[in-house]
């Protein structure tokens, strides 16, 4: 249960870690240290507490629950993946981590720091070094660094049938891992894994973070070459600045309605003259595709073509929904993805209501992962749907009133008829038993009766207590303590994040001396050739797996697809399978672009190489890949 209330109090900032990082290394130690003591705290809590993290982190995936426990025809996690739900339940996930993080005594002043994935710290080195150091000094003794690893208290097993599996069984002691190491411990894997792991075992600390730094790197910075010649940098750095020009809502959530929104986009008669109005450049880009490439990157997954490593056996927890949450470093990944999704409402002024197109792909039940936990199947999705296992703290002493610190933005009940006077509450009810109500006096609900957060209750940071440092405040008739905008600590509204902004890594992570991102074209000097791969089915895959596109034996696109293990037995979500996407050929002209000769891969767990999945032809047959270019939506 998680204790939604107006703060009494202004907003606390959420921080980069790097800021936490250098005052420690200045002489600073205590903010980091708090926030060591807090995640040791919390990870030592016994795992039927609620703010145990192995009860947390169980929330996102395994261990399953509900109908997704023995049916692979449910998905057995709460989290949600490819719907309109994915940026609230994450920001509803986060909060309920830093409650329990300030519950750990000392630590009320905690919050939870994001990993940005896009400044230059992280393009030279990689990840910042306390997720990488097994150790940690705290209060003058050396501990398991939390930020590292997590050591499961209890066991986790695969109770899928009929496609029983049990890759993802995790017994108690075992300890989460990275790239390039493999966490793959069930029965049929836990020999083959045993000798991966221990030929990087005896390798030196420093040389293991460097695949793994090089790996992390590589999917953020990957570079191009253009037709012309020019070298255009199309990794996940450059999408995170893409997801933020997304027009809506909807299709910025997630990647199924982004998917058929740049359908919806795609011109097929041709190309649009350059310079002609309602030509817009690219494709529309979701939060949840560079989302979910710095998950397979931490996971185990390399970009086709950057054989740095070349580690084909690698298997992170991170890599898959199942796990993922497990590993610590997922929480600061998806801080920064919070971060990123507060830019882009800050952007288009959606900090009190976000929007959301009735019906359209992504809004469904079954699209993508299918139900979660509580969810019938074919439930449509909106801002209203509860974002369960969350649910809103009620006082019965208080009335929900808007602004009173109980509720936050609606009455979490409908009203109830009044009592007779005198009459005694039923069972179950949170008043005390023989209590009576005053004449006219409302029931409250009853213990059983649970309130789930929505997307509503969510959208503003701020009215949730904390703030973003790098992303400012909303306007101040927004701000539940708009005196608090005059603070020295608390920054004015910003714009978000721009490849001119200095905090927005520019180079690349082959050549310090690369030239600047080159912008994207725009509708004013050309019109961006689009290349639509047709679908690709994720039924007879296993797990996560990318797709990679070629122009003429040159990479050009890599798409992340982050996705359920059981997926094959998903009856409920057979028709949602199919993966496009749309690939923008950022400085190719449009000769150029029909000149060229394409290929498109597909590389699974099984298959790092991957196998090619369409003939390297252009046509206009179903099945076949299809050049055009983005019709602008007006």
């Amino acid at each position: 249960m998680s204790d939604l209330r107006i703060p009494p109090t202004p907003p606390k900032a959420r921080q980069d870690i790097r800021k936490l990082q250098k005052q420690y290394d200045e002489g600073n130690k205590e903010p980091l240290e708090n926030l060591i003591r807090a995640w040791k705290g919390i990870q030592e809590l016994p795992t039927c507490d609620r703010y145990s993290f192995f009860r947390i982190a169980g929330y996102h995936g395994e261990p399953f629950r509900g109908a997704g426990w023995g049916d692979p025809a449910w998905w057995g996690g709460y989290c949600n993946h490819g719907n309109v739900l994915f940026p609230v339940w994450h920001r509803a996930y986060l909060l309920e981590l830093e409650k329990a993080l300030q519950s750990i005594e000392g630590c009320g002043d905690v919050t939870l720091p994001y990993w940005n994935e896009t400044d230059s710290a992280t393009g030279d080195t990689g990840l910042p070094k306390v997720f990488l150091q097994k150790t940690f000094t705290l209060d003058d003794k050396e501990i398991r660094n939390p930020l590292y690893s997590y050591k499961f208290q209890a066991g986790v097993y695969d109770n899928l049938s009929p496609n029983p599996d049990h890759d993802y069984t995790k017994p108690p002691g075992y300890e989460t891992v990275r790239y390039p190491f493999s966490g793959l411990v069930g029965p049929k894997d836990v020999d083959a894994t045993k000798v991966h792991n221990e030929q990087y075992q005896k390798l030196p600390e420093e040389v293991v973070n460097r695949y793994l730094n090089d790996n992390v790197k590589n999917w953020l910075g990957f570079s191009v070459q253009a037709s012309d010649g020019r070298t255009i940098y199309t990794g996940n750095r450059v999408k995170y600045q893409k997801c933020l020009d997304a027009p809506n809502y909807t299709v910025f959530s997630n990647t199924t309605s982004a998917m058929q929104w740049n359908e919806d986009n795609f011109g097929v008669k041709g190309f649009v003259e350059e310079g002609a109005p309602g030509a817009a450049p690219g494709a529309v880009v979701s939060l949840e595709s560079p989302h979910n490439a710095l998950h397979l990157a931490i996971g185990g997954f390399e970009v086709p073509g950057l054989t740095f490593n070349n580690i084909a056996n690698a298997n992170g927890d991170m890599g898959e929904n199942d796990t993922a949450a497990f590993d610590p470093l997922f929480y600061f990944h998806h801080c920064f993805i919070d971060k990123v999704f507060w830019d882009w409402q800050l952007r288009w002024d959606q900090v009190e209501q976000l929007e959301v197109i009735d019906r359209y792909p992504g809004t469904n039940s079954v699209d993508n992962q299918g139900p979660t936990p509580g969810v019938a199947a074919n439930t449509w999705l909106d801002m209203d749907s509860p974002l369960e296992p969350f649910e809103v703290k009620m006082d019965p002493k208080k009335p929900p009133v808007e602004g009173s610190g109980n509720i936050l933005t609606r009455p979490p009940w409908p009203p109830r008829p009044p009592l007779p006077p005198g009459s005694s509450p039923p069972p179950g009810s949170p008043l005390p038993p023989g209590s009576s109500l005053p004449p006219g006096s409302s029931l409250p609900p009853t213990i059983s009766e649970k309130k789930y957060l929505t997307g509503k209750d969510v959208a503003n940071i701020v009215k949730l207590g904390y703030f973003y440092e790098g992303s400012g405040l909303p306007p101040l008739h927004l701000q539940i303590h708009p005196d608090s905008a005059q603070e020295a600590s608390v920054p004015q509204l910003q714009p978000p994040f721009t490849a001119a902004d200095p905090q927005f890594y520019t180079g690349t992570v082959q050549e310090a001396s690369a030239p600047q991102l080159q912008p994207p074209s725009t509708a004013a000097d050309s019109v961006t050739p689009v290349l639509r791969v047709p679908a690709i089915s994720r039924g007879g895959i296993n797990g996560s797996f990318i797709i990679s596109t070629w122009a003429d034996k040159k990479l050009v696109d890599v798409e992340p697809v982050l996705s359920r293990w059981h997926v094959q037995g998903c009856s409920n979500c057979q028709n949602h399978l199919n993966v496009k996407t749309f690939v923008p050929l950022y400085g190719w002209t449009k000769d150029a672009a029909r000149n060229a000769v394409f290929e498109v891969k597909v590389h699974t767990k099984s298959d790092r190489a991957g196998k090619v999945k369409f003939d390297p032809q252009l046509g206009r047959e179903p099945g076949r890949l299809r050049l055009g270019h983005m019709v602008g939506s007006g």
